[in-house]
């Protein structure tokens, strides 16, 4: 569990170590996640609630979502104004969808600085179905690249670090395939052994993850198909072998669907990116990208994003946190539960570079959320 660290300790600025700026952020991202996502599942239940718990129709879904991210953000600004560092949001999800989203800067004015990509609900039509893989995300490091405000969407490739000088970025069939062959050429193995993560293609807008499910088909690796937002599988497949196998002898997973090398690839919010490539960043793991355009002929190619481009800043100064609103089945995870006393079990997913990967619980009560959600 992560220790409490005394509030004064980030008054002197100066004397903070990086360490300890990092063991701050742990503890104080994973309340703000967490608090936030309790916030947007109580928000969805009180929906799900009024229309007699009944399937809602799609309409009624985004519905649900639209009005979630209405009722998460404000919880989520208090929740930064409570912080310990000088919370800098230089990107927020919201913005995307057309949402409410956090800007500015958050906590304590004298504080350690660090900038901030921020996600109130990843997945905020998956939680409003109560569908698994709804989380509240967290990156935060010394320093992220910055990408033009009206570039939402970007399309990528992130493999192992031992890969890094065999990838490529290639939006066709015939060219993922080279990808995928070279990739697994520089690992030393065969394409059977290699685990191609896709974000479910059926969803709107991410038709173009089929040209890299089709060529995995068509060399025979293992795809695994995620119904989930850009963040969450990308921060596994950021982790290595080693990693892997550490975070299932906690969680009581079966070893073998994890061991091998992945890579993952697809279309997807810059602001996840950004947000994952933190990860990659921690982990060493390397992120090929290009900014999206609908008509796949204009996007420009030359205009690679790397995991360095993306977070420039030191990997000791880079944390990924996320807290699960949903379940997530795939990473043996439970979303928010709540006893009979209506207090609030969440569990947390911490990355950082002094400690790895750890996976925290917290509780609330309802004394904790009165004045916040």
């Amino acid at each position: 569990m992560i220790r409490n660290i005394p509030r004064e300790v980030a008054v002197q600025k100066k004397e903070v170590r990086i360490e300890n700026i990092m063991e701050i952020a742990a503890k104080d991202y994973t309340d703000i996640s967490a608090i936030t996502a309790i916030g947007g599942l109580l928000h969805v239940n009180a929906q799900h609630k009024a229309l007699g718990n009944r399937l809602p129709t799609p309409e009624e879904i985004t519905k649900i979502g639209k009005g979630m991210d209405h009722a998460t953000i404000p919880i989520a600004e208090k929740m930064f104004r409570k912080s310990r560092l000088r919370n800098v949001i230089i990107a927020s999800e919201g913005k995307k969808d057309d949402a409410p989203f956090l800007k500015g800067e958050f906590g304590l004015f004298d504080g350690p600085r660090i900038e901030v990509v921020h996600d109130a609900i990843d997945g905020t039509s998956l939680i409003a179905a109560k569908q698994e893989n709804a989380i509240s995300l967290i990156s935060g490091s010394e320093k992220f690249g910055r990408i033009p405000a009206k570039d939402l969407y970007m399309v990528s490739i992130t493999g192992p670090a031992r890969a890094r000088n065999a990838m490529s970025l290639s939006l066709n069939k015939t060219g993922h395939k080279q990808t995928i062959l070279n990739v697994c050429e520089e690992l030393g193995i065969s394409p059977e052994e290699l685990t191609q993560v896709v974000l479910n293609p059926n969803k709107k807008g991410r038709e173009i993850n089929n040209v890299f499910l089709e060529a995995g088909n068509e060399l025979k690796v293992k795809n695994k198909i995620i119904n989930a937002g850009d963040f969450m599988p990308r921060i596994f497949c950021s982790l290595s072998p080693a990693e892997r196998l550490r975070y299932c002898l906690h969680n009581n997973l079966d070893p073998k669907e994890f061991l091998g090398h992945m890579i993952m690839v697809g279309r997807g919010g810059t602001p996840e990116l950004s947000a994952a490539c933190a990860a990659g960043k921690i982990t060493e793991a390397p992120t090929l990208a290009v900014i999206w355009n609908s008509d796949i002929n204009n996007i420009d190619t030359q205009n690679i994003f790397t995991t360095d481009r993306l977070v420039p800043g030191s990997k000791d100064s880079t944390i990924v946190v996320a807290s699960f609103a949903t379940a997530s089945s795939w990473l043996r995870q439970p979303g928010i539960q709540v006893d009979n006393n209506g207090n609030f079990s969440v569990k947390t997913m911490i990355l950082t570079a002094q400690n790895g990967l750890e996976v925290v619980a917290n509780a609330f009560s309802p004394k904790d959320l009165a004045l916040i959600v």
